[in-house]
């Protein structure tokens, strides 16, 4: 460790500390992407055993109304874009 000029206390990453570091992020990374597609897999499955059942429907509807908010609120935040965009289009 070494003083710097304010007189705090700098600390200095040794490759040690930054090899530890990776070595944990990659276990981490490795066990969060295992239990995100395990997780993904056992409902694929479920869906097929009929276990779980979508209601299509529904999904369509609760989509479009996220739509509708997501574009009501991009035009008031942003109303010259989409003009802009409107334009475009046609």
């Amino acid at each position: 460790m070494q003083e710097d000029t304010t007189g705090g206390i700098e600390y200095l990453a040794t490759v040690p500390d930054l090899w530890c570091a990776g070595f944990l992020f990659q276990k981490v990374g490795k066990l969060a992407a295992t239990a995100v597609g395990g997780g993904f897999l056992l409902l694929q499955v479920a869906s097929h055993s009929g276990y779980v059942q979508i209601d299509w429907k529904r999904v369509e509807k609760d989509v479009n109304k996220a739509k509708r908010q997501i574009k009501k609120r991009a035009n008031k935040a942003a109303p010259e874009i989409n003009n802009i965009i409107e334009e475009v289009r046609q």
